[in-house]
């Protein structure tokens, strides 16, 4: 299961800032950030997962479906869950967690904070050798 949090907001009459304390809310150093924007609507994102990386994903603006595949059901399927993340919330994805990130809102932004530096070698792109290494 997936945790969804609130960051924090502060509002005042010169606009809103939004702290991340890092040793609060993550199980991990962050070393690498990247955020994605400008994608089309109805877009899906992501469809892989990482062998070691742990990431959380915070919603700048807009709104996004996270479809995320971890529970094995039995030796041939998996349950998928959907978490509806909006602005100002984050969820924490484990290492070796299949999601598809799906965009419905346009000028959504969402910032992706991760364990490790980016190597090609991490990923799972494909989700039936996904299911081969989980199971």
């Amino acid at each position: 299961m997936i945790e969804i949090l609130k960051a924090d907001s502060i509002i005042d009459k010169r606009g809103e800032l939004i702290p991340i304390e890092f040793e609060k809310i993550f199980a991990f150093k962050p070393v690498r950030f990247f955020y994605i924007k400008d994608v089309p609507i109805g877009t899906m994102r992501g469809g892989h997962a990482h062998r070691d990386t742990i990431q959380v994903y915070l919603i700048i603006h807009g709104r996004i479906n996270v479809a995320v595949y971890k529970e094995k059901l039995n030796e041939t399927s998996f349950k998928g869950e959907v978490y509806t993340l909006t602005k100002n919330q984050m969820c924490l994805i484990p290492a070796m967690t299949w999601t598809e990130e799906w965009f419905y809102e346009p000028g959504t932004i969402l910032a992706v904070f991760c364990s490790h530096p980016y190597h090609e070698s991490e990923y799972i792109r494909d989700f039936e050798e996904y299911k081969a290494i989980y199971l």
